[in-house]
């Protein structure tokens, strides 16, 4: 008899991996509806822990599916393309709304380049230490949902640190797109919910109170302009300048180094400074420069914006998540690009 907690289990995933060819990949099930983030944290790191190369995908508002494989496997536009010209698996794609590879991209919530990275360090699922057939129970008492990957999805928080050529083609999607795509099984990330309300209330309510620009994440064409956030007259002017120059960032490309030298010289003046009395937040401002770095393949850099938020405060979750993602960076530029 398999208890469901040895499903998940380190042993479990290692008898799977000794079965498998070099190029064999496992996909694992897990629900976040009536589960705890430490959960989906444990299931994610166990199953890391056998199969470094680790991808996570969006079928649903309750589900994640988790792809592994011991090796780095081909994950890209061209593979999604031979998917669908196997007509039976094109046909059952279609009936979840699903009818392009371009579609089938905006189910992936990370990539090989960061979904390794995702849940950090803590304990793993034992058939020694089954941790998870004592919790789960106690968090379907609860009847929480998990929000854990919220931060991390490549679709919106995280939308720099995707490959260039999904954010390429996401951005390339119209809203009718997106409504069959999310339509009728929406997004396990609630925030990419609420995103896409905001966009399709839009394009029905033009004159409507609804704005998307606010919205740095994937679904946004490339050619739509940043639009700075409006500030309260109290403002600090230092939070001014901040803003000024983080959307001067997304918005000319061409002078992201100068934006980015002067979020800088901000960050470093409050370094060792009491932050909560701040009317800014310095670790957001570190994550846009470091990841508006890896945009601009200038990794060296973001992990120096990474360290200088990490003495700013050595316990945030996204800038030690970032950290995790630098030691395996693979630049956009090269030719294994296409592999992430």
């Amino acid at each position: 008899m398999i208890g469901v907690g040895s499903v998940f289990s380190r042993e479990y995933y290692e008898l799977c991996a000794n079965r498998l060819n070099e190029d064999g990949l496992v996909c694992q099930w897990f629900h976040v509806y009536e589960m705890s983030d430490g959960i989906v944290g444990m299931v994610l790191r166990t199953f890391a822990s056998v199969f470094p190369h680790v991808e996570i995908w969006d079928p649903g508002s309750g589900d994640i599916l988790i792809l592994g494989g011991k090796h780095a496997f081909k994950s890209s536009a061209e593979t999604y393309r031979e998917i669908y010209g196997r007509p039976a698996v094109a046909k059952d794609l279609e009936l979840i709304g699903l009818k392009t590879p371009e579609a089938f991209w905006a189910r992936q919530l990370a990539s090989q380049r960061t979904g390794f990275a995702v849940p950090g360090p803590g304990p793993i699922q034992s058939d020694l230490f089954p941790v998870l057939e004592y919790e789960a129970p106690k968090a379907f008492f609860i009847g929480t949902k998990a929000s854990l990957l919220t931060a991390y999805d490549e679709r919106t928080h995280q939308s720099e640190l995707a490959p260039a050529a999904k954010r390429t083609i996401l951005a390339s999607l119209d809203t009718a797109a997106l409504r069959e795509i999310f339509g009728t099984y929406n997004s396990v990330n609630s925030e990419l919910n609420q995103f896409l309300g905001v966009r399709f209330a839009r394009e029905e309510y033009p004159d409507g109170p609804f704005d998307d620009r606010l919205f740095h994440w994937v679904f946004r064409p490339s050619n739509a302009p940043a639009v700075a956030p409006p500030l309260p007259h109290s403002s600090s002017s230092e939070l001014q300048r901040l803003v000024a120059a983080d959307t001067a960032m997304r918005t000319n490309p061409s002078t992201w180094r100068e934006s980015a030298a002067a979020i800088e010289t901000i960050l470093r003046a409050n370094t060792g400074k009491n932050s909560q009395k701040l009317d800014w937040a310095p670790i957001n401002y570190a994550l846009a420069v470091a990841k508006t770095c890896l945009i601009h393949d200038d990794v060296e850099r973001a992990r120096s914006f990474v360290a200088l938020g990490l003495q700013i405060d050595p316990t945030a979750h996204e800038l030690l998540y970032l950290s995790r993602v630098l030691d395996r960076w693979t630049p956009q530029n090269a030719t294994t690009a296409s592999v992430r």
